[in-house]
């Protein structure tokens, strides 16, 4: 179980004195998924990376379960949008080497454990044993994100995790990623970004809209999960939540 908090957030860059983060203060509540959006240059990543402990705030405090982070720590998975594999390493290994990381296990073991997860997010047979540059983005991402599960971090941080496929593959992510968090006994709290409103609310208990470094809306998706796509984007109340989303994005709010 683990609870997020940004405690009153700011970030600025010393080498060109860009205030990226402005007193962002926000609670993340455990097993919640919450996405930040907005125009580009508004500070989702960087807010992302305060979260995985690769920037240190220059004012307030990031924490989790009251400890403050300023490093980054295997109880928070990160997925980029460059899938961060290891090249040298076969598919297989990328996630056997993310399972010796947190068990204490034979190697034959980790190798089983890992296959498991490969079959999970449908990788199977020879796929496992190639190397990630030999397979599209999409399975890329996949091993990327069967990788994050390997960790069985309570927390998990994607930036822009599924914004390099097409949006056939994107979709398929996405409902995988549901799929493995609804199935989890404890369910990890994601904190994911996005430029995609669409995937935003399908993903999201709730999203918050970013604008020149401050926090302008913190939006609740109210949707019952498990959610239906198609009946989902037809519902008047979606369509609404959509265009005060968009709003907000421009900097009519």
């Amino acid at each position: 179980m683990s609870t997020i908090v940004y405690e009153n957030v700011g970030v600025t860059y010393e080498s060109n004195g860009h205030q990226a983060i402005k007193n962002l203060n926000l609670t993340i509540n455990s097993g919640e998924i919450i996405s930040f959006i907005g125009p580009s240059g508004c500070g989702k990543s960087t807010a992302l990376n305060v979260a995985a402990g690769l920037i240190e705030p220059s004012l307030g405090a990031f924490k989790v379960d009251d400890e403050i982070i300023t490093k980054p720590g295997t109880d928070r998975g990160v997925v980029f949008q460059n899938y961060s594999l290891f090249p040298w390493m076969s598919n297989l290994e990328n996630v056997r080497f993310a399972l010796a990381q947190k068990a204490d296990l034979p190697k034959k073991a980790l190798i089983e454990r890992a296959k498991e997860l490969l079959d999970k997010v449908g990788i199977k047979g020879k796929s496992q044993h190639v190397y990630p540059s030999k397979v599209s983005g999409g399975m890329q991402q996949r091993v990327a994100i069967a990788r994050m599960f390997a960790l069985d971090s309570p927390i998990f941080l994607m930036d822009e995790p599924f914004a390099a496929v097409d949006e056939i593959t994107r979709k398929h992510l996405q409902q995988l990623l549901l799929d493995l968090w609804e199935k989890e006994k404890s369910r990890k709290t994601i904190v994911l970004v996005t430029h995609n409103i669409e995937e935003a609310i399908y993903l999201s208990d709730r999203v918050i809209v970013l604008h020149e470094g401050e926090a302008i809306l913190a939006k609740e998706i109210t949707f019952k999960r498990p959610r239906n796509r198609q009946s989902l984007e037809a519902d008047t109340e979606y369509l609404t939540i959509r265009n005060q989303l968009l709003e907000a994005i421009e900097g009519k709010v």
